[in-house]
């Protein structure tokens, strides 16, 4: 949704009291050209609200229950549960929401990254084309080709309070 129809939407709605926005870096609520402001910024740390970031795993077991797809739930919990936010863990509802839809269609669907090309890759593509760092590069190479890396993960504060991980 472009930045002007959401403040339009949000500013000019006198229906609406409170408003929840999420996926927004918190570096582009600091921009002066965000047209927002009494923003409260929530990181995947807090615990205030953490269940309502996803699908709790009671909550994908009755919608899976409520379309009679009980049998899918083993998959879809090793494909979609995964992400913590403060003390909750959480399924990615986008994912969710869309495997029940193509299951309802093909029940012998398998389930698939719907996410993974909901959004640019800006902030990535840029990290890469920086990076002097061979390595990074090839770790990179070998992710995109389906293999793995293993590797210790360590985060700055920035990247923990900006949301960018599930740990």
């Amino acid at each position: 949704m472009s930045r002007l129809l959401t403040i339009i939407i949000i500013i000019t709605n006198n229906s609406l009291k409170f408003a929840v926005m999420t996926g927004c870096m918190r570096i582009s609520k600091e921009s002066i050209f965000t047209g927002f402001n009494n923003l409260k910024v929530l990181s995947i740390t807090d615990e205030r609200y953490d269940e309502y970031f996803g699908f709790t795993d009671m909550e994908v077991k009755n919608m899976l229950e409520y379309y009679g797809m009980e049998e899918h739930y083993e998959e879809a919990k090793s494909w979609y549960d995964g992400y913590q936010f403060g003390s909750v863990e959480v399924y990615c509802p986008w994912d969710v929401l869309n495997y029940c839809d193509k299951l309802k269609d093909h029940a012998d669907s398998f389930p698939e990254n719907y996410w993974i090309n909901t959004s640019g890759n800006d902030a990535v593509k840029k990290f890469i084309q920086m990076s002097g760092n061979f390595k990074t590069k090839r770790e990179i190479e070998t992710l995109l080709a389906g293999e793995e890396i293993i590797k210790e993960a360590t985060m700055s504060p920035l990247e923990l309070k900006s949301g960018l991980s599930n740990a």
